[in-house]
This record gives structure tokens, sequence and C-alpha cells, in this order.
């Protein structure tokens, strides 16, 4: 029997794939694995079912480093979105991803604040003569 057909996966890939085989289904939420060599790179498609982007499918793109848990994922929406959180390239700001970061944030937990990043920006449209206003407000979770 030969061995060299097995992939030696590495300790960050281990932990990913022990996160993703314990992931809760959640309901308009799907993950995918970009490249089926590795796990640097995970497609999750998120349909909000409630909030601003009820039933549009966001797309975003995680990215692992070797350093992960250490260090966190970097996300990248790949959907073209208005949202305060997310620039014009894409990049995904939350706390947890940068300050708040802790090796114990796991992959469900950062599903899951897409998730709400998606769902609980509330925000009050005003239009006044010729200007349009937007004000984002969040609450509390």
């Amino acid at each position: 029997m030969s061995y060299k057909s097995v992939k030696k996966l590495k300790p960050f890939e281990l932990v990913l794939q022990k996160e993703l085989m314990d992931l809760d289904e959640i309901e308009g939420i799907e993950l995918n694995q970009i490249n089926e060599n590795n796990l640097e790179e995970i497609s999750v498609s998120i349909t909000p079912r409630e909030g601003y982007f009820i039933n549009k499918t966001i797309k975003f793109v995680l990215k692992f480093k070797d350093t992960y848990p250490i260090t966190p994922p970097k996300i990248v929406c790949i959907t073209k979105i208005f949202h305060p959180n997310v620039d014009e390239n894409g990049n995904v700001c939350l706390n947890v991803l940068k300050l708040d970061w802790t090796p114990a944030i796991s992959l469900q937990m950062l599903i899951l604040g897409l998730l709400i990043l998606l769902t609980v920006l509330l925000y009050i449209y005003i239009q006044h003569s010729s200007c349009t206003f937007f004000f984002f407000f969040f609450t509390n979770y």
C-alpha cells in the first residue's frame, strides 16, 4: 500500500477541517471550498431571511493563513454592496477580525458575525429637497 497519494494537512487545515465538520446548519448560508486541494480560501454565500438585504445572496471569501487560529482570516465581500463595514474593495471590517480577535473565535462565530452584519443594519432614508441622506443604526444584539 502506498501512502504517497495522501496529502499531509497543515495544522491550520486540521483546525478548519474540524470546525467545518462541527458547523451547525444555518438557513440561508452555504459554504464551499474554493480549491479542493487546500483550505486556504472558503466561499460563503449568505441569503438573509430578514433585514435590509432580505433574500439577496451576498458572497464572501474567507482567506486563511497558516497561522490560523492565532491570526484572523481576511474576509472579502465579492458581491458589490453598500454597507458601512465593507469598503469599496470588498474588505470586511469587523472588530473580531482586528483588535478583538482571539483563537477561541471559530468559523461558526465568523459566519454568524457576517449574518448579523447583514441583518441588524437599520437605516433611515430621508429625502429632503434635492438631497438624500442615509443614517445607519445598529441594534445591540
